[in-house]
């Protein structure tokens, strides 16, 4: 049975009961997700986190909180349908090896989404990620890869332990989403400060990536927190408003001088490299081949992972392309089955209340769908379903009546 209902809504008599055992099982969540975005990096350490994973799962099972909803059961029939693809995989390896990643995601995903009843473990969960994504920053910065990308020649590209420049990049941005969600959420106006500090050397660890994806990302990121929640309070009051356009114009210059010289901006400026994928093969090219190979394989695709057998072993750099190529018009209508459901109850909770919580979520989906899926492949990325399953698990808990919209007004961090 699926239960679409708002879950924070339980009898006095059952709500503390449920609080106290997602409260517990929180000591066991917090913990994989710093290893899934650390450990799970490395090389035969990854292990490690997919053993704890598995724990975790055991007790999240036994924790008997356990609850289905219209968005799990798209993500599960998703993960059925990409059964068939072993029917048409060119490589039956690199479809079992995709398809056991996608079901470890559904896990994580399924777990987070049915614990984040409350704010209190909304905020525990990104801290999680913060401090993992933390980690990796520092990891890239005192291992010398950030150095060695600053002066290490035009190809030269930071990915610290995650391994791949651009998915070291959307890890980053997804910190910067994170620090301003905080941002917000706090009221206090030091806590404020030190969420905001972070973000020029995330912007440099970007930079230094060389991930056109990413930088443009992050630009979205910043543009698109900057509209919803300060662009017509710039107009009522004047002061602010050349405040900001003083800070903006600053933080401009700190952007241009730090692109100078770099292996990013040598990829922005060429003219080619707008449409470049990898090797000689353009990222438009890439996208045609993806819609011929949905044409000729429109029901069942050709498997998770299996694409890159029809471009000589390039992903298509654009997700959409990914998920039909790879499992086909149905399986992708139940893929954005997903974000169709969240983004129905998102737009239905903002028709009546408007809350820091949910226009940093609306932030994040704007980000998700317009810029990393437009030009990155990202439904076997951690950061996606961690991210995704706070924001269902959230608006699944939040209360269409008063009571519950008055808990959403008041989520502040102190």
């Amino acid at each position: 049975m699926i239960d679409d209902t708002n879950a924070i809504d339980y009898p006095s008599d059952d709500y503390s009961t449920a609080k106290e055992r997602v409260s517990f099982f929180m000591l066991f969540l917090c913990p994989l997700i710093v290893l899934m975005t650390t450990v799970s990096y490395i090389e035969g350490a990854s292990k490690i986190a997919i053993g704890y994973g598995v724990i975790c799962g055991i007790a999240f099972l036994l924790s008997g909180n356990i609850k289905f909803y219209r968005e799990t059961l798209f993500f599960a029939l998703f993960i059925l349908w990409s059964l068939t693809g072993i029917l048409t995989a060119p490589s039956s390896l690199f479809f079992l090896v995709s398809l056991g990643t996608v079901i470890q995601l559904f896990a994580l995903f399924f777990m987070i989404s049915n614990v984040c009843t409350n704010i209190a473990n909304v905020k525990c969960i990104l801290f999680s990620y913060l401090i993992g994504s933390s980690i990796v920053a520092y990891l890239t910065i005192s291992s010398g890869a950030y150095a060695l990308a600053e002066y290490g020649g035009e190809k030269a590209r930071a990915a610290g332990i995650v391994g791949n420049a651009n998915a070291f990049a959307f890890l980053i941005d997804c910190m910067v989403l994170i620090l301003l969600w905080f941002f917000q959420l706090t009221k206090s106006k030091i806590f404020k400060g030190v969420f905001l500090c972070p973000i020029p050397v995330c912007l440099k660890l970007i930079i230094s990536s060389g991930s056109r994806s990413g930088f443009l990302g992050f630009v979205a990121i910043m543009g698109f927190w900057y509209c919803l929640f300060y662009f017509k309070l710039t107009f009522k009051k004047p002061l602010l408003a050349l405040f900001v356009t003083v800070l903006m114009i600053g933080f401009g210059v700190y952007v241009v001088q730090h692109l100078a010289y770099t292996t990013l901006l040598k990829r922005l400026t060429q003219i080619k490299a707008i449409t470049q994928g990898a090797g000689d093969v353009s990222r438009i090219e890439l996208i045609k081949q993806g819609i011929r190979v949905t044409a000729a394989n429109p029901i069942l695709g050709v498997g998770l992972n299996n694409f890159r057998f029809y471009t000589g072993d390039l992903y298509a750099h654009n997700n959409y392309i990914e998920i039909l190529a790879d499992t086909g018009l149905p399986g992708a209508a139940l893929y954005y089955g997903i974000y169709v459901c969240i983004i129905s109850k998102l737009l239905k909770l903002r028709r009546q209340m408007k809350s820091p919580m949910l226009t940093m979520i609306l932030v994040y989906l704007l980000f998700d769908s317009l810029i990393w899926q437009m030009f990155g492949v990202t439904y076997a990325q951690k950061e996606t379903w961690i991210l995704l399953a706070v924001t269902a698990g959230y608006l699944n808990n939040c209360s269409q009546d008063q009571n519950g919209l008055d808990a959403v007004q008041s989520d502040s961090l102190y």
